[in-house]
């Protein structure tokens, strides 16, 4: 609402909060690796954390995932400094960040942090010490205070119909059943975590073994045991991951952004691999170094591959999709620049390799961070524009044309659209009806001669056969129809 008002509706404003909370996410992964480890750990993950592919994303989208991912991070490394320290304005960021988190996304912003606090509570112990460190009291007020009251008016505005479409609907039924077509199989989120982390999804399962002591299963089996107590820090990373990761495995509605609050961990878990290898003297490579390299290199040439096969993609799916998609109507030249994003990978990856092996590591690191950092620069400024301009601007710009034929007081239908951008461009409400409902269209016409239809191409045969409603422009598989 603030950057709004400042700056007036536009996709700068909606995703200016994304933009900073993300800029804000790695001053907090920073701080909380330096406090605990080394600045040059705290850097490490800062790049890393910055050059993962998900939060690129998440940080230019107007969506409140990243504000989530904020909130957790800021709540989970107050509590590892509460456990160290003891102090209490850590007591009051823990407390605080938990009520936030949960009025930007509900009961998961206290159901995640808490199962990992709980779990690593239950595995350090002592239980009475830890316990009396969380000072219950405390927190309860400065979570009920931050929390409570925003709820309390929305029950009182909207009733049951809050607790049913938000609590109900978007939280318990979201996990128990698929909302919205958004099922997965119990390894969804490995191929997520491949895409979304890329490249330092190649270096996560080595930064794993790495903090379990042994060398054999019995010594490494050992190990996990003692790791509570020898290694806290690592324990408390590894649990973040698995609780948020198990967690949502187990969700009937998965998404690619539900995982994004265990990626500030993983960051740090690979900064602590790659800050290990950096102090390392001898320039050999070991066993899980060349599997590392594999990793990765099967990972960028796959992914490099799926890139080049984006346009046979596109036609295959006009073809078996066409109807339920209008914009996959018109044709799109992608070849350039998706040639351009795959070679980009390719030459970083190779050279990586070279650097590595042969000459220095964090050079290595580097050419890895100006890797995606140059592949960041084609997606956002040449590939995303180009796909935008394709299936985005097209409904965008009739949204915005339905101002001119009627006034605010007046009627936006979707038929046959469910499209949520279209009320942000359009600046007003609309109703939704199904294609399914043509006669429910017809009598809602008829009951306001002043109206405007926004629909897609396939509805052209339904919208001509109802009177004095005329077509006025069709757009990139949209069209836009009025009464009058």
């Amino acid at each position: 609402a603030a950057a709004v008002k400042t700056f007036g509706p536009s996709e700068f404003s909606a995703r200016l909060v994304s933009a900073v909370f993300g800029m804000l996410l790695l001053m907090v992964t920073y701080g909380f690796t330096r406090s605990v480890r080394t600045a040059g750990g705290g850097l490490l993950a800062m790049l890393i954390l910055a050059c993962s592919l998900e939060m690129v994303v998440l940080s230019h989208a107007a969506m409140t995932d990243m504000l989530l991912v904020f909130f957790v991070t800021v709540a989970l490394a107050s509590y590892y400094m509460l456990y160290k320290t003891d102090r209490g304005v850590w007591s009051a960021g823990l407390y605080l960040s938990l009520a936030l988190a949960v009025l930007t996304k509900g009961p998961v912003g206290l159901v995640l942090p808490g199962s990992i606090i709980a779990l690593f509570i239950m595995t350090v112990g002592p239980w009475p010490e830890r316990i009396r460190q969380l000072r219950l009291g405390q927190g309860i007020l400065i979570f009920s205070a931050a929390a409570i009251p925003w709820y309390g008016i929305m029950f009182r505005l909207h009733g049951a119909v809050f607790w049913d479409s938000f609590f109900l609907r978007h939280n318990i039924e979201r996990f128990t059943s698929v909302i919205g077509g958004h099922g997965g199989a119990p390894f969804y989120y490995l191929g997520v975590l491949a895409v979304g982390f890329f490249p330092w999804t190649a270096f996560l399962p080595a930064s794993i073994l790495s903090v379990f002591s042994g060398s054999t299963i019995t010594g490494r089996w050992n190990g996990l045991r003692k790791m509570p107590s020898e290694k806290p820090f690592e324990w408390f990373l590894l649990l973040w991951v698995a609780v948020i990761f198990g967690f949502f495995t187990l969700a009937g509605t998965k998404l690619p952004n539900y995982i994004a609050p265990a990626f500030p961990a993983m960051a740090i878990l690979v900064a602590g691999w790659w800050d290990r290898k950096m102090e390392e003297d001898n320039t050999l490579t070991t066993r899980g170094d060349r599997l590392t390299f594999g990793l990765l290199g099967l990972l960028t040439v796959v992914f490099a591959a799926a890139l080049l096969a984006v346009p046979k993609g596109i036609e295959w799916a006009r073809m078996k999709y066409g109807a339920s998609a209008p914009f996959l109507a018109q044709p799109i030249e992608l070849g350039t620049v998706l040639m351009i994003l795959a070679f980009i990978l390719l030459i970083g990856a190779i050279t990586f390799h070279a650097l590595y092996r042969l000459t220095s590591r964090w050079m290595g690191f580097m050419v890895l961070v100006l890797m995606m950092g140059s592949f960041v620069f084609v997606l956002l400024f040449e590939l995303i524009p180009s796909v935008s301009g394709y299936i985005q601007m097209p409904l965008r710009d009739l949204a915005r044309e339905t101002g001119g034929w009627i006034r605010p007081d007046e009627p936006l239908i979707l038929f046959g659209l469910k499209k949520p951008s279209v009320l942000f461009y359009a600046r007003r409400g609309a109703t939704l009806i199904k294609s399914n409902q043509e006669e429910t269209l017809r009598e809602f016409l008829m009951a306001n001669p002043r109206a405007v239809v926004l629909s897609n191409s396939h509805s052209l045969p339904v919208l001509n056969t109802l009177p004095h409603l005329f077509i006025r422009e069709e757009k990139g598989g949209y069209v836009l129809a009025t009464r009058s």
